[in-house]
């Protein structure tokens, strides 16, 4: 799953389909300080 290109942008790779959200915050923050911002993203992903 997790495969790092030097080269490349920093981000694992995932091979299957899947879905991606740009929100503000770092592993800590967003369910902490920013909870609010990755609840309504959370929840706009589940409406749609």
């Amino acid at each position: 799953m997790r495969r790092i290109d030097p080269d490349r942008d920093w981000q694992p790779h995932w091979p299957l389909p899947h879905d991606t959200a740009d929100i503000p915050g770092h592993h800590y923050s967003l369910v902490h300080h920013d909870a609010d911002t990755t609840a309504a993203a959370i929840r706009a992903w589940l409406t749609r």
